[in-house]
């Protein structure tokens, strides 16, 4: 999922997510290119 996506979902704004990625702060992502691959963890 992508960033857009995925802040919607957590509830913060778009560029507090990439402030967050590029901190490290979230588990299981990858970067490829300048896109970041979020993982959709599915309960």
């Amino acid at each position: 999922m992508g960033t857009r996506e995925a802040s919607f979902l957590l509830g913060i704004s778009r560029q507090r997510l990439l402030v967050l990625l590029a901190q490290g702060r979230v588990k299981g992502v990858e970067k490829q290119g300048r896109f970041w691959k979020i993982p959709v963890k599915e309960h």
